[in-house]
């Protein structure tokens, strides 16, 4: 049992740095992309990108204090203990992956469609209806693959909160 919980800690400490590092990308090219490509002026295009890079740090910043917080768990010590402490990150990313991750994202979003009105003075009207319109089957999918992996995750924390739950009954 100790060895499934350990291999359960070491694919979500896997999963956590791969996302750092795939959002960490993005932020550096969404920032090169507005610096040097889109340089946006208006207030509110402003606004969208603080929403849209703003949110992928905070989702970073919660990646990184997960990974410190599933790394503090240490099974060999005392397995009671760590189930416990499993149960509690448990919890706390049963609560990210709630409300926190539906914010960002909608927050993204918002960004995204508050870049809109300028891009609509630099861009023909047909490019930013097509972006405008492109960017929701690229939500559904980015949607679909955070539900995925949200899912997988929950899934392995399940089954190291049935693992406690067989030790406390033994």
């Amino acid at each position: 049992m100790l060895e499934q919980a350990i291999r359960s800690q070491q694919r979500s400490v896997h999963h956590h740095r791969w996302t750092i590092v795939i959002l960490s990308v993005l932020v550096f090219v969404l920032s090169a992309f507005f610096y040097y490509k889109a340089p946006m002026q208006e207030l509110i295009s402003r606004m969208g990108i603080v929403l849209m890079i703003g949110g992928v740090i905070v989702r970073i910043t919660i990646e990184v204090i997960s990974r410190k917080r599933s790394n503090s768990i240490k099974y060999s010590i005392d397995a009671r203990s760590a189930m416990e402490k499993t149960s509690v990150f448990y919890q706390w990313r049963k609560k990210i992956h709630g409300p926190v991750t539906i914010t960002i994202v909608a927050l993204y979003s918002l960004g995204f469609y508050m870049l809109t009105p300028e891009f609509a003075t630099y861009l023909p009207l047909k490019w930013v209806i097509i972006m405008d319109v492109g960017y929701i089957p690229m939500a559904i999918i980015l949607i679909f693959f955070i539900k995925k992996g949200i899912n997988d995750e929950m899934e392995r924390l399940r089954a190291v909160a049935e693992l406690q739950e067989e030790l406390n009954v033994e």
